[in-house]
């Protein structure tokens, strides 16, 4: 990298495990919540962990509903859709 004008950096990523919830043979999950006024969304996701003796399994949903968000630039009546996502 030296001489190269070269920009570095390091993006480290931690992935949940399921015994980050829960215990070996004992069951825990979370729950988060958001609402965005902007365009007037509610997002939720949820995990659940289940654990066994020496194996987990995670499962996770999350759910956004919401409309398009408003343009400051549009003065005239657009189509504004509604969307959902879930994944």
């Amino acid at each position: 990298i030296y001489g190269s004008a070269a920009i570095g950096g390091v993006v480290a990523l931690r992935s949940p495990d399921p015994f980050d919830f829960a215990d070996k043979g004992l069951s825990g999950g979370t729950l988060a919540t958001a609402w965005h006024g902007t365009d007037s969304s509610l997002h939720a996701t949820g995990l659940q962990s289940i654990n066994g003796d020496g194996v987990g399994a995670l499962l996770g949903i999350s759910v956004r509903d919401g409309e398009e968000a408003e343009s400051a630039a549009a003065t005239d009546n657009l189509d504004t859709r509604d969307y959902q996502r879930r994944s």
